[in-house]
């Protein structure tokens, strides 16, 4: 009788270590799962920024070319106001020289 008491006691000793290695391996388990869920929203998260970051490249591009466009349409605006610079300059100088010789003619006629 003895016997059996000791082994019911060595096998509740052995209940009670299992019990509290099971808890253990658990706790385990659900923070492995954490950490796993932890990883999956990382992961998440990179093909979110890649496909932002590809979106502002594309962007980026876009708006490259739009300067390209606006800096060319630019020197078209610089090379117009200098053309119509110099030809307000060339009809000013033909408008004083219509003005000088209509001055000699009325001069003239004068005498």
């Amino acid at each position: 009788m003895e016997n059996l008491q000791t082994e019911v006691k060595e096998l509740r000793r052995s209940k009670e270590k299992f019990e509290a290695l099971c808890k253990e391996l658990e706790e385990q388990v659900e923070d492995l799962q954490e950490q796993n869920d932890a990883a999956l929203g990382a992961e998440e998260m990179v093909e979110n920024l890649t496909v932002k970051n590809l979106n502002l490249e594309e962007k980026v591009a876009q708006l490259t070319e739009a300067v390209a466009d606006l800096e060319a349409l630019q020197d078209v605006n610089d090379q117009l106001q200098e053309s119509s610079k110099e030809l307000e300059m060339e009809l000013r100088e033909e408008l004083q020289q219509y003005y000088a010789n209509h001055q000699q003619v009325n001069f003239v006629r004068t005498f």
